[in-house]
C-alpha cells in the first residue's frame, strides 16, 4: 500500500517521520517546562551537570534528539518533497524553526556527541518502517521520495545519508547556533560591565576632585 494524496492521512499518523519529529518536539517543550517550573518552586536544586536528577538529563537528551530530527526534517524534507512550497513550510520547516527559537531563548548547552541520541531514535524508525513494508501495511511512506517495495536501494542510500551525514550535520548547527547566541550574550556582560566600572570611576574622580577642594578651601581658611 502506498500512502498518496488518495489515502486518508489520518489512517498512516503513526508512520510518518515528521509526525514523529513533532510528537517529540512537543514532548521535549512540555519537559522543559515542568523542569524549568520546578526549578523555580524548589530552589536547592543542583545547578552542575554532573550533579543533575535523572529528569533533567532526560529532559536535556530530549531536547537533543527533538532539535536533531526537527532540523533534519527541514533541511531534507522541504526540498527533496514534491508539493506546495505552503504545505512544506506548514508541516516541516516550522519545525526548524521552533528549534532555532529554543536555541536562542535557552540556556541549556548542546553538545556534539550528543547527536548519537537522534541516530539512535531515527534507526528505530528506519527499522519501523521496514516492519511496516514486509507486514504489507505500508510500502512507500514518502513516495516522492522511496519506496522499500520499488526501489529499495534508494531507501537505503537515503536512511544512510539521513544516519551519517543529515543527523550529525544539525547537531553542529544546533551546536553553532547556541555558541553564537551565548557569545552574543557574553559580549554584552562584558560591555555592560565595562560601562559600569567607568560610571563607578568617573564617580571616584569627582569625589577626589570633591575632596581636594574641599581641602584646598579649608587650608586657605586656615589663617
Amino acid at each position: 500500500m502506498v500512502a498518496s494524496s488518495k489515502t486518508p492521512h489520518w489512517k498512516f499518523y503513526y508512520a510518518y517521520f515528521n509526525h514523529w519529529s513533532e510528537w517529540i518536539l512537543i514532548l521535549s517543550l512540555m519537559a522543559s517546562f515542568a523542569v524549568a517550573v520546578e526549578g523555580l518552586v524548589v530552589k536547592n536544586h543542583p545547578t552542575h551537570a554532573d550533579h543533575l536528577f535523572w529528569y533533567q538529563r532526560a529532559t536535556l537528551i530530549l531536547k537533543t534528539v527533538s532539535t536533531s530530527l526537527s532540523f533534519a526534517v527541514t533541511f531534507l524534507l522541504v526540498p527533496l518533497r514534491e508539493g506546495t512550497l505552503r504545505d512544506s513550510l506548514h508541516r516541516q520547516a516550522v519545525l526548524g524553526a521552533i528549534v532555532t527559537v529554543d536555541l536562542c531563548v535557552s540556556a541549556l548547552p548542546v553538545r556534539l556527541l550528543r547527536f548519537l541520541y537522534a541516530e539512535i531514535v531515527l534507526v528505530a524508525y528506519i527499522f519501523f518502517t521496514l516492519i511496516l513494508h514486509w507486514t504489507g501495511v505500508i510500502h512507500a511512506i514518502y513516495p516522492d521520495l522511496f519506496d522499500w517495495s520499488k526501489e529499495p536501494a534508494r531507501g537505503a542510500i537515503l536512511c544512510s545519508i539521513l544516519v551519517f551525514i543529515v543527523i550529525p550535520m544539525t547537531q553542529i548547527f544546533a551546536y553553532l547556533i547556541h555558541h553564537l547566541v551565548t557569545h552574543h550574550i557574553l559580549k554584552c556582560r562584558i560591555r555592560d560591565e565595562e560601562d559600569s566600572d567607568s560610571e563607578t570611576s568617573e564617580t571616584v574622580d569627582e569625589g577626589s576632585s570633591l575632596m581636594s577642594s574641599v581641602m584646598e578651601n579649608t587650608v586657605a581658611a586656615i589663617p
